[in-house]
């Protein structure tokens, strides 16, 4: 009997297509149509993840959750600032206020880009979640004061209650051993410390953790490990440990001390950075092949070693001593890659590298053929192209990109700024471009002067055809943008979801770039003007935008196309530091 209703499609269909949705457009969608299919979606919307929704969406699921019996159901809830979300945190917690009536059995909260302010608005809800056992908070403002984060984290682990899983991002923690509280229910940690002394009173006050991944912050304190008052982790299973500055690199004494406390481990799964530097005495160890087989011979308890080493060495000695201390063992793998001028990269590493934000100087161009750098893209996950004016000489050879496929290249950065675009930069952009399937994010940083939108237009050509993955696209500083430009640019990136500009500090120019975005691009649901501290702007520009804050979207309404009838766009915007549109 051939299928004619979606209705009577197997379950295992069904699961297929509701895996690709959010729990509330399935809840929206396939919610009270029949028995079958409510029984079939019942486990999907109990799952409420809002950190995609546009602001009305947004809205119309903050309206559902306030039915009497909704938000009763759901089990977890993802929020998010990022962009181009509205920001969700602070208006979630003021439409459904108090979080443990409105969600009395969440189980799973996670946050991403919340601000101090939000975090301690949260905490006392959180804490009254008494069914709440995953915990997931990513901080906005990137390791702010000692004195909130201390408070949030010290109040945070005498009122854990029944959470088992905790991860904490952005919030830097020092000064840990002066807690007194212990914990005998959280048995995951996602934890970020200053030092990797604090680890050792991580280990003290979590007495039952099995996951541990920790990820030490730059810093410049030379604080030690202690001794006093160690207690073993017999629980912990899983180790993971990141670094990626050679200023908060623990000595290679204190990472086996760290090891020791943890004697049953299954999995061991580190990241370390040592940047510009010749490896000195404390950490030139990280760089010996010998002391690491050590380890391994020593844990034989590890199953999983996964191990991923970064050194940039000035030292051609030093990089030969790396590379032979390493490959006289066959688990270890060593790639050497060119980077700045007269320096080395060079990748160790047990199963994979990490990848990371490569920088590509117009030096390269002479010192480098293509097979060289095409290899260091290939283990890039974003591109820089610092493009400054420098003089070379006339009758360097175009460069051609041996395979170009780089499908893990996620974000492209061109500027710091760009002071000239030449034909060698225009070559390499359209090969980049043609080769990078995934490329999600463009920031162009240009400079001030009248070259600004020839620059522009120079990068749109490069594109060679629309690239439908790019969905966000920054321009700074900006410029003033007319609509013939702006239809250019929604040709070559049909797919824009959020746009930022910055320097604008006009009142008209802002008009109309807003009349331009809404008629030209047709998917973009984030518009944002970078305001200039008002020390910087003349009376009657964007400082008295700032100062209308109460009346943005009265502004909006009558001076661009969001108040005709004809658009029908509905949107949220605000104005307290920067200008923020969110479209329907």
């Amino acid at each position: 009997m051939p299928i004619t209703l979606f209705e009577t499609l197997p379950n295992e269909l069904l699961h297929i297509v509701y895996s690709h949705l959010t729990g509330f457009e399935i809840h929206r969608a396939f919610s009270d149509l029949n028995a079958r299919l409510t029984g079939v979606i019942s486990d999907y919307t109990k799952h409420f993840d809002l950190t995609q929704m546009k602001f009305q969406q947004f809205e119309e699921c903050c309206r559902v959750l306030l039915e009497s019996d909704r938000g009763a159901q759901i089990q977890s809830l993802c929020l998010s600032n990022r962009r181009p979300v509205v920001n969700e945190i602070a208006l979630f917690l003021t439409k459904l206020r108090p979080l443990h009536e409105r969600l009395p059995n969440l189980q799973c909260l996670k946050l991403f880009g919340a601000t101090t302010t939000e975090l301690m608005q949260y905490l006392p809800n959180t804490i009254l979640l008494q069914k709440l056992t995953k915990l997931s908070i990513e901080s906005k403002e990137k390791y702010t004061t000692d004195n909130t984060d201390r408070m949030f984290f010290e109040d945070l682990v005498k009122n854990l209650g029944p959470i088992q899983q905790l991860s904490l991002k952005g919030i830097r923690l020092r000064n840990i051993s002066q807690f007194k509280w212990l914990n005998n229910t959280v048995t995951h940690l996602n934890i970020d410390i200053e030092r990797i002394a604090e680890l050792i009173s991580i280990l003290h006050i979590f007495r039952n953790l099995e996951y541990l991944s920790v990820n030490v912050v730059a810093t410049n304190d030379t604080y030690q490990v202690q001794c006093d008052d160690v207690v073993p982790a017999l629980q912990v299973k899983e180790f993971r440990l990141k670094s990626f500055d050679s200023i908060s690199l623990p000595t290679f004494d204190d990472l086996v001390f760290s090891l020791n406390l943890m004697p049953n481990l299954h999995s061991f799964k580190c990241q370390l950075d040592i940047l510009y530097t010749v490896l000195n005495e404390d950490y030139s160890t990280y760089a010996n092949g010998d002391r690491w087989h050590i380890i391994r011979n020593q844990f034989k308890s590890i199953t999983n070693f996964d191990c991923s080493f970064r050194y940039r060495i000035l030292c051609n000695t030093t990089c030969q001593g790396i590379c032979q201390s390493f490959s006289s063992f066959p688990y270890w793998t060593v790639h050497v890659y060119p980077s700045l001028p007269y320096a080395t990269e060079i990748f160790v590493f047990t199963k994979r590298p990490h990848r990371s934000t490569v920088k590509i100087l117009p030096t390269y161009f002479e010192q480098y053929d293509d097979r060289k750098i095409t290899s260091l893209i290939n283990r890039a996950s974003a591109i820089s192209i610092n493009w400054t004016d420098y003089e070379r000489e006339d009758d360097i050879p175009t460069l051609r990109l041996s395979c170009p496929n780089f499908s893990h290249i996620k974000s492209v950065l061109i500027g710091h700024p760009l002071l000239y675009f030449d034909d060698q930069l225009k070559e390499f952009l359209q090969q980049l471009f043609h080769g990078s399937s995934i490329l999600k994010e463009i920031i162009l940083y240009m400079s001030i002067d009248e070259s600004a939108i020839d620059n522009i237009l120079h990068f749109l050509y490069c594109l060679s055809q629309p690239i439908s993955s790019v969905t966000n696209l920054s321009i700074r500083p900006g410029c003033r943008l007319d609509e013939t430009i702006i239809t250019i640019m929604a040709y070559y990136l049909p797919s824009l979801v959020s746009f930022t500009l910055m320097g604008i500090d006009e009142l008209d120019d802002i008009a109309e770039v807003v009349n331009a975005c809404v008629k030209e691009m047709k998917h973009l649901t984030y518009l944002e003007f970078h305001v200039p501290h008002p020390g910087s702007v003349e009376g009657g520009s964007l400082l008295k935008l700032r100062l209308m804050e109460c009346e943005i979207h009265a502004w909006l309404m009558q001076n661009t196309s969001l108040g005709d009838l004809v658009t029908e766009r509905e949107f949220y915007a605000e104005c307290s530091e920067d200008l923020k549109i969110w479209l329907s």
